[in-house]
């Protein structure tokens, strides 16, 4: 019960890091570009590299700690960073299924989208 405690507490520090990273970036870059999307998602998947690579190199961290910093904060931050990171993962093993899952993860979820749109629009 404490883990998933210690989870949902890091999840809401990312979820207030990334509402202020976007409220920093909108101040500074005012356009119709969605920028703010684009930093968090850049810095999320920097961090997520940085402490992964650090986590699996010289410094050894519990699992549980690994799971509250990258699964918790970084997902509260950026699910992006998990995308890339498997992503990543599967570049290592094979570049067709890297492929395969960035274009149905990013059509199909921009299909889903819209046809949830459709719906709501059409029927209710």
């Amino acid at each position: 019960m404490i883990k998933l405690l210690i989870l949902f507490l890091a999840g809401g520090a990312g979820t207030l890091g990334r509402y202020g990273t976007s409220n920093a970036v909108k101040a500074f870059w005012d356009t119709s570009f969605p920028a703010a999307v684009l930093i968090v998602n850049l810095v999320g998947c920097f961090l997520f590299g940085l402490l992964w690579a650090m986590f699996e190199g010289k410094y050894h961290f519990s699992s549980e700690f690994r799971l509250y910093i990258l699964t918790g904060f970084l997902g509260g931050y950026t699910t992006f960073s998990a995308f890339i990171f498997d992503n990543y993962m599967l570049s290592t093993k094979s570049f067709w299924w890297m492929i395969l899952n960035i274009g149905v993860q990013n059509v199909g979820g921009l299909l889903l989208f819209a046809a949830a749109v459709y719906i709501v629009k059409t029927v209710f």
